[in-house]
């Protein structure tokens, strides 16, 4: 059985109920094309210059599907990375719920780096998100600048995994996931700095860059899926519900659930989608205490992601 559940409650064992906008693996395409010279209408260079060296060509070096890719590759050393410097372009939305995912190889000893953007006007494009794939591996080498906050996960070079974004522009949440597991929430109506910014869904850019001088940037792209909807997930993914006392509140809270949980975070959304609070829980813990005054009157969704990818969500209500 698959249960449909809106974009803020924020999983994905990928399955989507939407419909499909865009999709790519790349294989009808030859090697040598340049994206956007040959597909202008989904793609656009960082400096509007199609058919030149910022245009990322398709490659047979490798695939998630066979034959063909999308390749990254950084030849400019240092700081400045490219030239590849590309742009899928989403549609400048500002409601609706979306689900953008592909499949991604990084190069081992090699790094990515990604920026969702709110418009596309060139330089002075306003950026949602920032997200780094490190060259170096093990904890913390996938970093992210996001709604003022800094998170850092991990994922594995040589070997492809799948990268997924929800956006919910009507709750205004966005939600990051490398192979299924959420790795990020974060209000999307934000600049990494957690600047308010217009709620707009405009574009990926895909840069050939590492993060910093002294590393080289290779990356492949295949299989790209942009879809409207909402996300559905299996009932299997469903931990038992989130059990909350006392509710409604005008002090403190306890949170629990049927067994002791370890790496799980809870994360606590107001009634407009914002997230406005995340705490690691106690681990080993099947409770999780909330102060009093932790939380302002309203009423909150909270969900507890656990490591390994099981939900608990409940509702809370905070009284004056």
């Amino acid at each position: 059985m698959r249960w449909p559940f809106p974009l803020l409650i924020g999983l994905l064992p990928l399955v989507s109920a939407g419909q499909t906008i865009y999709a790519e693996n790349f294989d009808s395409l030859h090697p040598g094309d340049r994206i956007s010279a040959t597909l202008p209408a989904q793609w656009r260079t960082w400096h509007h210059l199609p058919g030149s060296t910022e245009d990322a060509p398709v490659v047979a070096t490798f695939s998630h599907s066979a034959p063909h890719s999308l390749r990254f590759l950084q030849t400019t050393f240092g700081a400045l990375g490219g030239p590849v410097d590309q742009m899928l372009l989403l549609g400048d939305r500002q409601w609706g719920s979306y689900v953008l995912r592909w499949n991604m190889y990084v190069a081992e000893d090699r790094g990515a780096f990604m920026e969702l953007l709110h418009s596309t006007d060139g330089a002075s494009s306003t950026p949602a998100a920032v997200f780094t794939f490190n060259t170096f591996s093990g904890a913390g080498n996938l970093q992210m600048w996001l709604d003022g906050q800094e998170p850092t996960s991990t994922f594995n070079h040589g070997t492809w995994f799948e990268v997924a974004f929800g956006f919910d522009l009507d709750t205004r949440v966005a939600t990051f996931w490398v192979n299924g597991t959420v790795r990020a929430t974060w209000a999307f109506d934000t600049m990494p700095s957690g600047t308010p910014t217009i709620n707009q869904l405009s574009a990926m850019r895909f840069f050939a860059y590492a993060g910093g001088a002294g590393y080289l940037g290779e990356y492949y792209i295949d299989d790209l899926v942009y879809e409207q909807g909402t996300v559905g997930i299996d009932e299997a993914a469903t931990g038992p519900p989130l059990r909350l006392y006392p509710n409604p509140t005008n002090g403190d809270a306890t949170l629990s659930v049927d067994r002791s949980l370890a790496g799980a975070e809870v994360f606590f959304h107001d009634a407009s989608g914002r997230l406005v609070r995340s705490s690691q829980w106690p681990i080993g813990s099947t409770t999780y205490h909330l102060g009093a005054g932790a939380l302002a009157p309203g009423t909150y969704l909270l969900r507890v992601q656990e490591e390994q990818g099981a939900l608990h969500t409940g509702k809370l209500i905070v009284l004056p």
